[in-house]
């Protein structure tokens, strides 16, 4: 490969490499297509209304915004908690906001940290084919999120004003949603 080279990201004051993309081609059409799906699943007006949700910590509202976004093409077999986990991720890799993806490090660890200026959050990622499941895994999430400090990188930069929790739960083709202020300085 003559254009090839190695893109390493690195998370700020950390040495843990978080993403390798092998050259400019794969990296380029794999934000331009992610793009393109989001501007054609989220009109605009309802990925600004989708990220003011977030950030205003309007669960419900957040939660329905991203059901109406999920795949309407694919089988209900696919959403499962690394799809998910995926499909979240990507929603805020294709903004300017920052995100890093912590993929199943660990039975149900699987977590999301965003940052945008002074606000920050941490998402944890859940699924079930059952509804009946979706609060206690909100509550799972939410559990995850404190017992294994996964903001203490957000508590401990002086320049992040304000930390959410947010625990998403998915179930078929739609999720709830439950968001908590964990710091406003």
């Amino acid at each position: 490969m003559t254009n090839a080279r190695m893109e390493r990201s690195f998370l700020p004051s950390s040495s843990r490499e978080i993403l390798t993309i092998p050259n400019r081609e794969v990296e380029e059409i794999f934000r331009e297509d992610l793009k393109e799906w989001f501007s054609h699943r989220l009109a605009g007006s309802q990925r600004t209304e989708l990220y003011q949700a977030f950030w205003q910590a309007d669960a419900e509202h957040f939660a329905g915004l991203l059901s109406d976004s999920l795949p309407a093409g694919i089988g209900l077999h696919v959403l499962s908690e690394p799809f998910c986990h995926c499909l979240l991720t990507a929603i805020f890799h294709a903004t300017q906001i920052q995100a890093v993806s912590y993929p199943d490090t660990g039975e149900g660890s699987s977590h999301i940290l965003v940052w945008h200026l002074d606000k920050a959050a941490v998402i944890a990622v859940k699924s079930t084919d059952s509804e009946e499941e979706l609060s206690a895994l909100l509550d799972k999430g939410m559990q995850q999120i404190v017992d294994n400090q996964y903001d203490a990188r957000f508590r401990a930069n002086p320049e992040i004003r304000t930390i959410h929790h947010w625990s998403v739960a998915f179930c078929r083709k739609s999720c709830l949603a439950r968001a908590r202020l964990s710091l406003e300085r």
